[in-house]
């Protein structure tokens, strides 16, 4: 208890004195400022972070959406209709860009056989046939044939589109 009054003393004595009460105020604003700067670090690092993920998911992102429209000239270089590949995979899948073989799907494509790289970021591509219809007013020489398209870039961003080509059957 005598320390704790020792201690009132000297703090009153402080502030009871102009030099030790500027003194004290100094100090607390000193470390006042002290921690805003840290705070301000810190969200600093924060922000940063936030932003290199983003340009990497958006870098992802603009590499499988690039894969994809690989897929649009190939089908426009065809004549006819692709014939179904991979049967033990699905029965209807067209193309397997990338060197997929039968029992290669997109998740597992072994590293070596993608398509391409874009930014350093591997992508693989996959063609399924969906369906096909009569085109209206065309008679039963030309039939649309719809085709999914997934386009996976290095594993984490995928993106999925369906395509349409007019294909004159018997051609």
């Amino acid at each position: 208890m005598n320390k704790f009054i020792k201690m009132q003393s000297l703090l009153l004595g402080l502030l009871g004195n102009e030099v030790g009460s500027a003194f004290l105020i100094a100090m607390l604003i000193l470390m006042l400022l002290t921690f805003m700067g840290t705070f301000a670090l810190m969200t600093t690092n924060i922000e940063i972070q936030i932003a290199a993920n983003e340009k990497d998911y958006l870098k992802e992102f603009y590499v499988s959406d690039s894969g994809w429209k690989e897929t649009s000239p190939w089908l426009n270089s065809r004549a006819t209709p692709p014939p179904e590949i991979n049967s033990s995979i699905e029965d209807n899948v067209v193309k397997n860009f990338g060197g997929g073989g039968d029992g290669i799907t997109n998740e597992n494509f072994p590293e070596g056989t993608e398509d391409g790289t874009l930014s350093g970021i591997p992508y693989w591509n996959r063609v399924e046939y969906l369906s096909d219809s009569i085109v209206p007013g065309s008679g039963t020489d030309f039939r649309r044939f719809n085709y999914r398209v997934v386009s996976n870039a290095g594993g984490r961003q995928e993106i999925e589109v369906t395509l349409s080509k007019i294909y004159k059957i018997g051609y």
